[in-house]
């Protein structure tokens, strides 16, 4: 066996599809603002608040972020694909938090949020 190898004592189980219980949730708001950017802007500074927030995580750690509108990207591709989808801006952030299931058992949870305007 070499240095990178490991014993087939120590492979972990496989994960089965059935055992998977994933959480899905959609909320829709509605801007009564009359200044759409600025509440955007806002909304996205909030949930970025919300997602460095480690709660009641061993651990936890943002995996990704982006922005896509006319002032925060200049990529014509992405533009072109966000507003054929019928949004004028959409944000995006990805996060992993360790958490414990168990006394002695831990897992990962992954969490994505997405948000567009039309």
């Amino acid at each position: 066996m070499s240095g990178g190898d490991i014993g087939a004592d120590q492979v972990p189980e496989v994960l089965r599809l059935v055992d998977l219980k994933p959480y899905f949730k959609i909320t829709i708001l509605e801007c009564l603002d009359n200044d759409v950017d600025g509440a955007f802007v806002a909304l996205r500074q909030r949930l970025r608040q919300l997602a460095d927030n480690r709660g009641r995580a061993l651990a936890m750690r943002i995996t990704g972020e982006v922005a896509l509108s006319e002032s925060d990207n200049d990529d014509p591709e992405d533009l072109t694909i966000l507003r054929t989808a019928g949004f004028d801006r959409c944000y995006a952030i990805t996060r992993q938090r360790d958490i414990t299931i168990r006394r002695s058992v831990t897992g990962m949870w992954n969490d994505l949020t997405v948000i567009g305007c039309a």
